[in-house]
C-alpha cells in the first residue's frame, strides 16, 4: 500500500491509473454533457446533489465537480459567496465614514440638527440654498 501511494506520487500515470481524477462537470455556470455522460449521470441527479448542498442554480457556479470518491466539489462565483465577517466589517467601517462625513460637512455651522418634517413646517432649510443639477 505505502508503494502503490509512493508510486502514484512519483508518476501521475499511476495515479490516473489506480486512484482517478476528479470531473468537471459545470464550467462557469454551464454543464459539461460530455463529462456528465463519461460519469454516466443525469443531469437530474447533478442537480438534485446541487440542491442537497444548498445551491438553487447552475448558474450560481463557477466550477463543479465530481471528485474520485463520488462527492462534489464546487465553487461559487463571487457574486453568490456569502458575506464573511471581513466583508462586514468593511461595510460597517465604510457606513460610520459616510455617517461622520455627512455629520461633519453638510451642517451649518450654529444651527441645530431638525427633523425634515420640522422643515417642512417652518419653510426653513437647513444647508445650501443651491437648486439640485
Amino acid at each position: 500500500m505505502i508503494i502503490t501511494e509512493y508510486m502514484q506520487m512519483k508518476f501521475d500515470f499511476l495515479e490516473n491509473l489506480f486512484t482517478g481524477k476528479s470531473v468537471l462537470v459545470i464550467e462557469n455556470g454551464k454543464v459539461n454533457l460530455k463529462n456528465l455522460k463519461k460519469l454516466r449521470m443525469s443531469m437530474d441527479k447533478l442537480e438534485m446533489r446541487l440542491r442537497e448542498d444548498g445551491i438553487p442554480s447552475i448558474e450560481d457556479l463557477k466550477y463543479a465537480s465530481i471528485e474520485v470518491d463520488g462527492q462534489l466539489g464546487y465553487e461559487l462565483k463571487d457574486n453568490k459567496k456569502p458575506l464573511t465577517k471581513d466583508d462586514f466589517n468593511l461595510i460597517m467601517s465604510e457606513i460610520s465614514g459616510m455617517k461622520k462625513a455627512l455629520k461633519y460637512n453638510t451642517k451649518p455651522v450654529g444651527m441645530t440638527q431638525n427633523n425634515i418634517f420640522e422643515e417642512l413646517i417652518t419653510h426653513k432649510f437647513e444647508g445650501n440654498d443651491k437648486e439640485p443639477s
